[in-house]
C-alpha cells in the first residue's frame, strides 16, 4: 500500500467521523471514535470499540477515550 493510498483512506475516514484529527505542530494526532458503528448494513449494530476490541486486548489499551 502506497503513502498516498493511505492518506485518501485516513482523510475517508476522518471525514466520515471515525477519526478525530488534531493538529500538533506540524504533526497530526488521531483518536478513534470507537462509539461509531461500523458502516457495513450486516455489521451495523458493532461499534469501533467491537473491532478494537477483537485486535487488542484492554490490558493494552490506553485507558483515555
Amino acid at each position: 500500500i502506497t503513502e498516498r493510498a493511505v492518506q485518501r483512506i485516513i482523510s475517508d475516514l476522518v471525514d466520515s467521523g471515525y477519526l478525530q484529527r488534531e493538529r500538533e505542530g506540524r504533526s497530526n494526532k488521531y483518536r478513534i471514535q470507537e462509539d461509531m458503528h461500523l458502516r457495513h448494513r450486516i455489521e451495523h449494530e458493532k461499534t469501533i470499540r467491537d473491532l478494537v476490541d477483537l485486535v487488542l486486548p484492554h490490558k493494552n489499551r490506553s485507558t483515555s477515550r
